[in-house]
Formats: structure tokens, C-alpha cells, sequence
């Protein structure tokens, strides 16, 4: 009876549940949020929304411009002014129609790559012709004779393809062709429009930081540019991401959270008390009661974990495998702290049982 007492089914089950639904519901939320967000960055050309557009014009001399820098024909003053982006992550892109001259530095994320590889950041600014294209421009490509290496012809010269960028599904960085910076003159990047692209919660501070510079180093300012939204955005910009969903989730788990955990110390009262009275002490109760609870929420968070495993294994999400890992450790980090404010809180409330009452 008394094994039967500690040991209640019920409340282990709850606890199993309990563990198992909030890390995967927070790793399946999260990475339907991201897969989104993912699918719509692709449609956009890659880029993300918080993005910010603008172009470069020239002061007028009425102005009293006032530079450190040489002139436009001695030096490449963009990459000058870019050089105060360098310790956070950035992607810097001179965009005319589907051609894209980048340049980016740290942990940004790039295209997905069907065939070769994506330049480096170091690559950015070498002189060498390099492109990453699209799977629909394979036919303007040709083979070099002396190197068979694969090339493609634009505008600026002929570039060698050292990657090709594709989805499963067909896409807007189909027709899109990324080439590095370093391979234009400073006539061909310093007109059209320009985007600065970060991972850190917003560009603004990055924008306003390489403005400043750029006016500094030059003749030149940044004038800001509203894009308008794409077509995806209007149509997924509703409840989806106006936040209400992602904390009404939120506080449901939080609330369903509390009342399990109120309804477990509730229910430990009689086991709590059945061990003290047996002659145990508050560390030995606690552990007594707490050990086959740890069992079962560690069996949730294990079972959660080879659930989402299973998800990355049969590509349920259309994710690269290293978003899916970040949001299944995240979410079993927080299934875990869960469970420790189990006997934490078990801890704290055994200290107002009164013995005296419970053997009356």
C-alpha cells in the first residue's frame, strides 16, 4: 500500500505528458515559424524583412562636403565604409534585376547550394570573376577549354560558376545570380539599389553605422529606400506573425504548466506526509517522491527528442538539418528546466506540512 501510495500512476503519467508536449510543442512550433519565415526569405531573392533598401547619390558640392577619403577613381571607398560592419554579421548586397553583387561577413546564412559551394567572406573582395547562379541559368553556361571550368557571360565579364543554387520546388533564386563585389568596378556598384541584411534582431543600428561612415570616407549618402511588400508577405502577414499566436501559445503552456504543477504538490501531500511520519527526513521524502516523477519527465523529454529526430530523418520540415538541431536542443533545454522546478518547488512547500494535524 505503501509502494502503491509513491508510486501513483496517474501523476507519473502526468508528468510523462507533461514533458513530452512542451518541448516538442515549442520545437514544432518554432520550426514551423522558421520553416515560414525560410520560405518566404527564398521568395523574396533570400532576403529577410528586416532588410533595410536604400541607394547611393552623390552631395552636392553646395553642401560643403568635407572628406578623409580619396576619390571614387583611387579606391574602393565602399569597402572602406564597410569595414566598421565587421564585428557583427552582415550581408551586403548591390542588386541590378537578378544579378547580385555581395559581400557578407560571419554567421550569415547563404542560398541553399544544389552543386558546388557558395563563395567565402574572404572571396568577397577578390578581384577573381566568381558567380553562384541559379538552376535556370545551367543553359548559359558554357565550359572553358583550357581549364574546363564552367562559365557564364553577364554584363561585367565572364564569371566562373563555382555553385548553383536551387530548392526541391521551384523558387525565386532560381533565376537569381550572385556574383562577389570585389569582381565590379566602382562605377557598376555605386549606382542601384543596394540592401543590408543582418541575422541580429534589427539592421537599423548596422544601416545608420555604415551611413555614417560612407559620408565620412566620400561624397556620398545613403538615402533610405520603402520597398514595397511581396506578394507572400501580404498574404502570410496576418495573425500568423503579428505575434498574437506565438504568445497566446506561450501562455497556454505557461498556465497548463502551473495548474500541473499545483495539482502535483497537491497530490504529493499524502506520500510527503506518509514519509515523514515513517521516520524519513525532508531531503529522503523529497527524493522518494521526486526520483520516479524525474524518471517518467525524463522519459517524456526523451521520447519528444527521438520524435523530432524522426521529423529531421523523414524531411518533414524543408529546413537545413542545423535549424532543426538549434530548435530541438533549445526546446529539451527548457523541458529539462521544467522538470527540475518539480522538486524544486516539492523543496520549498514540504517545510509547511504540520505533522501534528496529519495524525489527527
Amino acid at each position: 500500500m505503501f509502494r502503491k501510495v509513491l508510486l501513483s500512476k496517474s501523476n507519473l503519467f502526468m508528468v510523462f505528458m507533461l514533458c513530452f508536449c512542451i518541448p516538442f510543442s515549442l520545437m514544432f512550433y518554432q520550426c514551423l515559424t522558421d520553416e515560414t519565415n525560410y520560405n518566404l526569405k527564398i521568395d523574396r531573392g533570400f532576403v529577410s524583412s528586416k532588410a533595410i533598401y536604400f541607394s547611393l547619390i552623390e552631395r552636392a558640392a553646395d553642401e560643403g562636403v568635407t572628406t578623409t577619403g580619396e576619390s571614387l577613381s583611387e579606391k574602393n571607398i565602399l569597402q572602406e565604409a564597410i569595414r566598421v560592419l565587421d564585428n557583427d554579421p552582415y550581408l551586403f548586397v548591390s542588386q541590378r534585376k537578378y544579378i547580385r553583387a555581395v559581400c557578407f561577413q560571419k554567421d550569415m546564412e547563404i542560398p541553399p547550394i544544389r552543386e558546388g559551394r557558395f563563395f567565402s567572406s574572404e572571396e568577397c573582395w577578390v578581384d577573381n570573376k566568381l558567380a553562384v547562379i541559379g538552376r535556370t541559368n545551367l543553359d548559359r553556361t558554357w565550359m572553358r577549354e583550357d581549364t574546363g571550368e564552367r562559365m557564364i557571360s553577364l554584363d561585367y565579364g565572364d564569371y566562373e560558376v563555382i555553385g548553383v543554387m536551387g530548392v526541391g520546388d521551384v523558387s525565386t533564386i532560381d533565376d537569381l545570380i550572385f556574383i562577389n563585389i570585389g569582381s565590379l568596378e566602382t562605377t557598376d556598384w555605386q549606382t542601384g539599389v543596394f540592401y543590408l541584411d543582418t541575422t541580429n534582431i534589427r539592421a537599423k543600428p548596422l544601416f545608420q553605422r555604415f551611413s555614417d561612415e560612407i559620408s565620412s570616407v566620400s561624397t556620398l549618402s545613403v538615402r533610405e529606400i520603402d520597398m514595397p511588400p511581396t506578394a507572400s508577405d501580404v498574404v502570410s502577414g496576418g495573425v500568423f506573425f503579428s505575434g498574437v499566436l506565438k504568445y497566446t501559445i506561450y501562455v497556454f503552456l505557461l498556465v497548463t504548466f502551473l495548474c500541473l504543477l499545483v495539482f502535483f504538490i497537491l497530490s504529493s501531500r499524502g506520500r510527503m506526509t506518509i514519509c515523514l511520519l515513517n521516520g524519513q527526513s525532508y531531503r529522503q521524502s523529497i527524493l522518494r517522491v521526486s526520483v520516479p516523477m524525474l524518471f517518467a519527465g525524463l522519459a517524456g523529454i526523451v521520447i519528444a527528442i527521438i520524435s523530432a529526430v524522426l521529423m529531421v530523418r523523414f524531411s518533414f520540415f524543408k529546413l537545413p538539418h542545423s535549424m532543426v538541431i538549434r530548435s530541438i536542443t533549445v526546446s529539451s533545454v527548457i523541458g529539462v528546466l521544467t522538470l527540475m522546478l518539480f522538486p524544486l518547488v516539492l523543496r520549498m512547500w514540504i517545510r509547511s506540512i504540520c505533522l501534528s494535524e496529519n495524525l489527527r
